[in-house]
């Protein structure tokens, strides 16, 4: 389940739901239309984060060593 961290799609209750479906993945979308924000996903990670998602059921974020 994509997290767009351009819009305010699945909120933290949204997450949450998701979250109940134990295979559910999520993935951290920029969703950028300008250069300098490919990549920002910051503020996606914040609300999985604060919804209390496990950062290792998104897929495409790693554990910083």
């Amino acid at each position: 389940m994509e997290i767009n961290c351009r819009h305010d799609h699945l909120t933290d209750e949204e997450i949450r739901i998701a979250m109940s479906v134990p295979t559910v993945k999520f993935i951290l979308s920029s969703d950028a239309h300008v250069p300098e924000k490919v990549g920002e996903c910051r503020v996606g990670l914040e609300r999985a984060l604060r919804a209390g998602l496990n950062p290792e059921r998104i897929v495409n974020i790693r554990k910083k060593v």
